[in-house]
């Protein structure tokens, strides 16, 4: 697919159960996609976004992940993982455990990675290389 803006937040969207691809120039959402690369990732949680989700006990659009779009689809993307970096982490966010996006492994919070893979097709997994 040609990707025409490529500075963009992605976020899941909970009505389409895909991942939301939005310009970060525009503000517009430009694709809703099953797997999303991006590269040179910030990790970004709105603390004001999950304080309402905490008051209202609905969710609201309040994280995501931003970066530079590398790719995006609707299969498995792991022929265009990175090669030579150490292996991936796996990321979640849950407003309710969590006040910023986390490491599964260890729960250490996460703000940065140099790519990530974002695929709904493995339970919404978020997968990142070199983080810091």
């Amino acid at each position: 697919m040609r990707l025409t803006d490529k500075s963009v937040y992605v976020y899941f969207n909970l009505h389409k159960k895909l991942w939301s691809v939005r310009s970060r120039k525009t503000r517009r959402v430009l694709y809703h996609t099953e797997v999303v690369l991006l590269y040179d990732c910030k990790f970004k949680v709105s603390q004001a976004g999950r304080k309402r989700v905490l008051k209202e006990k609905r969710k609201n659009v309040h994280a995501g992940v931003t970066g530079e779009l590398d790719w995006i689809g609707h299969k498995d993307a792991s022929f265009r993982t990175p090669h030579g970096f150490e292996a991936p982490v796996s990321v979640t966010y849950d407003p309710y455990k969590y006040e910023s996006f986390v490491r599964k492994d260890n729960l250490e919070p996460v703000t940065r990675a140099i790519f990530c893979s974002m695929d709904i097709n493995n339970t919404n997994k978020v997968l990142a290389w070199h983080l810091e």
